[in-house]
């Protein structure tokens, strides 16, 4: 499965070409050089962001693949699908491991920790895989609904999920349940700032941080989406927020204050992963439209 050479959109973004359908998720590797995304076509694909081309194409997913996400190391990526994790060796492509969601409905969401020994996955519980032994997973349970997406602060000592109707903190080597903000209405997404102090989860068009010491609400973003916000992310640095919308649009945000600093346009539908290269310099966005786009940070941004 050759992929098309990529091309410069009218922002300057690099276009990746080589998906069939629907691109769910891209993420890149801790050194910034690669990237990995995951499509309804059934493969996950590694990128060489130098020159834009594909370096593996990874097959054996028997649905579409959801969620692509590194360890700390970049020696190993995990790609989801319906119901099992695979795990693939980054230098040559090959699968060495597959972890196995008995009766999943869809593995929706996956987080390595910071320390690559564990692995979280949703597939509306939260699954906990020790990666050093082959003892079934550990089951985490939000108070009310499904989980939907999983986190880890980057210090490791916090692991969040969000359902419908709240987003759980819990102490992620003894698993104690720390704190729980309700939220309403529908499933979203939810990330840690790079400090672990704020969590940030998306209802409908709105967005929000929360105080991860306290539970309490701290900032609202809103006037950007006119439609569901689908995926978030902060910049390395923390000072920017990134949002991914069905409305085709990526909105960023001041992440202190909250204030609406512009959008980026391209993308024919809607875009469901975003995604902060390590330096903060890249962001990555996937779309509904077949393609993973790379946009410069530093490029000025379209607004009005």
């Amino acid at each position: 499965m050759p992929a098309d050479p990529p091309t410069v959109g009218p922002a300057g973004e690099q276009i990746l070409h080589g998906h069939t359908s629907w691109v769910h998720t891209a993420t890149f590797s801790p050194d910034g050089r690669l990237l990995a995304s995951a499509s309804d076509d059934k493969t996950a694909r590694i990128w060489d962001l130098a020159t834009g081309t594909t370096r593996h194409v990874l097959t054996g997913h028997a649905s579409g693949a959801y969620v692509v996400r590194f360890t700390a190391d970049g020696h190993l990526l995990a790609s989801t699908d319906w119901n099992t994790v695979r795990l693939w060796d980054v230098t040559n492509g090959r699968c060495v491991r597959v972890l196995d969601h008995a009766a999943a409905r869809g593995v929706r969401s996956a987080a390595f920790s910071p320390d690559g020994r564990q692995l979280a996955t949703t597939d509306g519980r939260v699954l906990i895989w020790d990666l050093h032994s082959d003892r079934p997973p550990t089951s985490l349970t939000p108070a009310t609904g499904e989980g939907w997406s999983v986190a880890y602060s980057r210090d490791g000592l916090y692991l969040a999920a969000v359902s419908a109707t709240n987003a759980v903190i819990w102490d992620s080597k003894t698993h104690e349940r720390l704190r729980e903000m309700s939220r309403p209405g529908q499933l979203g997404p939810l990330a840690f700032d790079p400090s672990g102090t704020l969590l940030a989860t998306a209802c409908a068009r709105k967005t929000w941080t929360w105080d991860v010491a306290s539970g309490e609400k701290r900032t609202e973003f809103v006037g950007i989406h006119r439609d569901d916000v689908i995926d978030l992310v902060f910049s390395p640095d923390g000072q920017r927020l990134a949002t991914a919308g069905w409305d085709s649009q990526v909105g960023l945000w001041d992440a202190a204050t909250g204030t609406a600093l512009g959008r980026l346009t391209g993308h024919t539908k809607p875009v469901v992963s975003v995604e902060y290269s390590p330096g903060g310099g890249l962001l990555a966005t996937a779309g509904w439209d077949d393609v993973t786009r790379v946009w410069n940070t530093t490029a000025p941004l379209e607004w009005g």
